[in-house]
């Protein structure tokens, strides 16, 4: 394969799909010249994740100078990829540029500022949540006309806080569990609390495990599995022993919290062989430790993960338990490059130790397991 070094053609390749395996790290290294490059590309729509990915890794001598200005573009995709880029900076004088952006691009934002990791961002966000929430009881108000996507920006906004390690605005996350009339604001609530960690969270996911709406559904079975605690292998079993709409999800989470303990989840596919089952599992875990793999909770034992095409999950599994800058959690599911498993090996080389096995972690923070209770 010829190797590409101009920062167009590299481009080109990334948007139509032609991209070799270390083409993205190319790009990220030419630094500031592969900036128009990224810029044109964007403008015009192609692999908007991707190219919104190099830019945020870009090296520039002066990163605030540099994408401030494109801020302006007319381009929504340049501008989001811009506040991406000044959140990568984990420069705080990149907090008042961006908290000016927050009421025009609530959700791009809102997690630059998480992403930043400075105290000096909780401020703005909770200025924003406390003008944005609605002042009417989670219910029908929430989902009324014009009043819905203001809900869904606050909680986004919430989960910002919440991975700045403000639990302040908590409770608006939880209320939006409940808003049966509007699934898109459900959605904001179970996004915003796998990162929240107050009492209440576990039963509000558990109650969004069984939503009648997929994506809520989904999501919400997903962060139960980032906690992880035998609780939430208890709520999986009772949706397969029940054959729940969303079992098959409920059955995957538990193969991915068991590993070698279940060898072959599709084999619970009743009550009796599942329930079976978790009676042969339940006296050798304990209650109030998270579990993955089989094994208490480790982020380091997902790693290698990224080295084979991972799961559409793990990226996301891995920013939120760590908080890791350098998972590139964008790519989703696509494999990882030479340059992002190295960086996310360093970074877990040097901040790995304070993640203590079967404690719960979020956005690198270790707390009880039970605080979610």
């Amino acid at each position: 394969m010829t190797t590409i070094d101009d920062p167009t053609q590299l481009v080109r390749a990334i948007a139509d799909g032609g991209a070799g395996p270390g083409d993205l790290d190319r790009l990220i290294a030419l630094g500031a010249p592969a900036l128009p490059a990224l810029v044109d590309g964007l403008a015009a729509g192609a692999n908007v994740p991707t190219l919104t990915t190099a830019m945020a890794a870009l090296g520039v001598p002066a990163p605030l100078a540099t994408f401030e200005p494109l801020l302006a573009h007319a381009a929504m995709a340049v501008r989001r990829a811009a506040v991406a880029a000044l959140g990568a900076t984990r420069d705080a004088a990149a907090v008042p540029i961006l908290a000016q952006r927050l009421r025009a691009m609530p959700a791009a934002v809102a997690d630059a500022l998480a992403d930043l990791a400075h105290p000096d961002g909780i401020a703005p966000l909770r200025d924003y949540v406390a003008a944005a929430a609605p002042t009417a009881a989670p219910g029908p108000a929430w989902a009324a006309a014009g009043v819905a996507s203001q809900v869904v920006a606050a909680v986004g906004a919430v989960g910002a806080l919440a991975r700045l390690g403000d639990h302040t605005h908590a409770a608006l996350a939880l209320g939006a569990i409940e808003v049966d009339a509007d699934e898109a604001v459900r959605l904001a609530g179970v996004r915003a609390l796998r990162y929240v960690t107050v009492p209440g969270v576990a039963a509000a996911l558990a109650r969004a495990a069984r939503d009648p709406d997929a994506e809520v559904a989904t999501r919400a079975l997903e962060a139960t599995l980032l906690l992880g605690r035998p609780a939430e292998a208890a709520l999986w079993i009772a949706m397969i022993a029940a054959d729940d709409p969303n079992a098959d999800l409920a059955r995957w989470c538990l193969a991915a919290w068991a590993g070698a303990w279940l060898p072959d989840a599709a084999t619970l596919t009743d009550r009796a062989t599942a329930e079976a089952w978790w009676q042969q599992a339940q006296p050798f875990v304990v209650s109030d430790r998270c579990y993955r793999l089989g094994a208490l909770a480790d982020p380091g034992a997902l790693l290698d993960g990224l080295a084979a095409p991972p799961s559409g999950f793990l990226r996301a599994e891995l920013r939120a338990r760590t908080g890791c800058p350098a998972v590139w959690e964008r790519l989703a599911g696509d494999p990882a490059s030479p340059g992002e498993l190295a960086g996310v090996r360093a970074w877990w080389a040097t901040h790995g130790a304070r993640f203590t096995p079967g404690e719960l972690h979020r956005w690198g923070r270790v707390v009880a397991p039970s605080i979610v209770d």
